[in-house]
């Protein structure tokens, strides 16, 4: 099955999204079994053991019948399972984050190989004659090849990577990354889960070291490592936020023609975070979309990336930088829609009733969209838009009984 670009990018947004959403909550069910499996403990000690004093080694002791020692032995087991999986569980669930990225990146190199087979240098490629009659057709042992270069490729560490797909692109996807030195301390940190046991080695001080990673307290080797809940937050954003970009510089680069889907793809993303009310990530995305890339497929593709942008900042609450960047643009040619967007940023609901008007019941911006874009959720507040939403679509602002159906399947599902 061929997959395009804009699905890779959204499938693993899907997936580390997924990751980061449950960590916190199987982490606090795993720290509240922790906890009431030692105060279980802490009881029987207290209730059933008997403390004896032992003079010559200046120890206390706790003495149990036999019965009682078996179900001590019991709950001191199920402690020590609890404690211990709430010391490997947070790591496992942070490779598996990078091993997301791992996977996601040799998707989109597979799609480059397969749009442009010129980059996979197929003349420079050998293959034996034992594995060329195990194929039927040219396509197979094309589909072998990209397979093996991928997989040679992906052994590599991400560093490295980076450096193969800057050279083999002729693009820089490193330039003003400030979420580099994180990316490569994140990689360094998940090589030492999966093959040091997390334990701090020389390597992963010099590779940090020569990367600027900046940490607030020092290392030295050998001291284990761990994943907290700021941790693991911190690398998920961090990953999003360079998977998010690659993919789309990959897919403008091999793609120019696609420019209008890549567009929409992002804008997409950059809208959900927007009702998620992940500020952070969708404003660096926007900054992304309007500062770095800046071709785009058409003027209102543009425009849209510069009200997302304008109405995170003011969710944000910075009203001031969202009124810059909206008296920034010369909305006069635009779009109803685009005024509508710009009066209501700027607080100025008198015009942005009669804009609303204007649109009408058949324009641009339907029923539904009043009622889900995030852009309207304080001008919804007002007792006038009420009034003028149920002027121009004949009913009051509620639940439909369609959309309610809609949420009844969603539960079902």
């Amino acid at each position: 099955m061929e997959y395009s670009f804009g699905h890779e990018i959204d499938t693993y947004i899907n997936q580390i999204k997924s990751l980061n959403y449950y960590f916190q909550s199987i982490m606090s069910m795993i720290e509240k079994d922790r906890d009431k499996n030692l105060r279980i403990l802490d009881s029987l000690i207290k209730e059933k053991g008997v403390k004896k004093i032992d003079k010559t080694k200046k120890v206390t002791k706790i003495i149990f019948n036999v019965e009682m020692f078996s179900k001590y032995i019991s709950l001191r087991n199920k402690f020590i399972t609890s404690r211990e999986a709430y010391k490997i569980i947070p790591r496992s669930l942070f490779v598996s984050l990078v091993s997301q990225f791992d996977a996601y990146l040799g998707n989109l190199i597979r799609i480059m190989f397969k749009i442009k087979p010129e980059l996979l240098n197929l003349s420079e490629k050998n293959i034996s004659y034992s594995e060329l009659i195990e194929y039927s057709s040219i396509d197979d042992i094309k589909d072998y090849i990209i397979s093996k270069e991928i997989d040679s490729i992906l052994r590599d560490g991400h560093i490295d990577q980076f450096d193969w797909l800057e050279k083999r692109l002729g693009i820089k996807l490193r330039k003003d990354l400030k979420a580099w030195s994180i990316f490569v301390e994140a990689t360094e940190r998940r090589n030492l889960f999966v093959h040091c046991d997390g334990k701090v080695t020389k390597q992963y001080l010099n590779v940090c070291r020569n990367h600027r990673v900046e940490r607030s307290v020092e290392f030295d080797i050998g001291k284990t490592l761990s994943v907290d809940e700021k941790y693991f937050t911190q690398a998920y954003k961090c990953l999003f936020e360079i998977g998010v970009k690659l993919g789309h510089v990959i897919w403008r680069k091999i793609q120019e023609e696609d420019r209008e889907e890549a567009d929409k793809n992002l804008n997409n993303i950059s809208y959900y975070l927007i009702n998620d009310e992940d500020y952070e990530l969708s404003i660096i995305l926007l900054i992304f979309a309007t500062d770095i890339l800046k071709k785009y497929s058409s003027e209102e593709s543009k425009h849209v990336f510069i009200v997302n942008k304008a109405q995170v900042y003011k969710w944000n609450g910075n009203n001031e930088e969202c009124r810059k960047i909206i008296e920034g643009v010369d909305w006069s040619a635009a779009d109803l829609k685009f005024k509508l967007a710009k009066f209501v940023l700027l607080d100025d609901f008198k015009s942005a009733l009669e804009i609303m008007k204007k649109i009408g019941k058949d324009g641009d911006i339907k029923k539904v969209d009043y009622k889900e874009w995030p852009l309207f959720k304080e001008f919804r507040k007002s007792e006038k838009f009420l009034k003028m939403f149920e002027e121009i679509f004949g009913e009051k602002f509620e639940i439909s009984e369609e959309e309610e159906e809609k949420l009844k399947e969603l539960v079902k599902q």
